[in-house]
């Protein structure tokens, strides 16, 4: 049987701070026995990167604009 895999989309991922931020993290960090999880979030100053912040895949995607913030 092949593990369940799980993509979180956040708004942004730790090490920023805020509440969706700590959730997302809980979840993927949770969900490490029975799932593979990752995370989708956007990258605030630069382009699209993968990273892994504590065993966690992390993609944070590259902004060119920021509107109605």
């Amino acid at each position: 049987m092949s593990r369940l895999q799980v993509l979180h989309f956040g708004k942004y991922y730790p090490p920023s701070r805020g509440g969706i931020e700590t959730v997302v993290e809980t979840l993927c960090r949770g969900e490490r026995e029975s799932a593979a999880s990752r995370a989708l979030v956007i990258n605030r100053g630069g382009p699209t990167k993968r990273e892994v912040v504590d065993l966690v895949p992390v993609t944070r995607v590259g902004n060119v604009a920021t509107i109605g913030a």
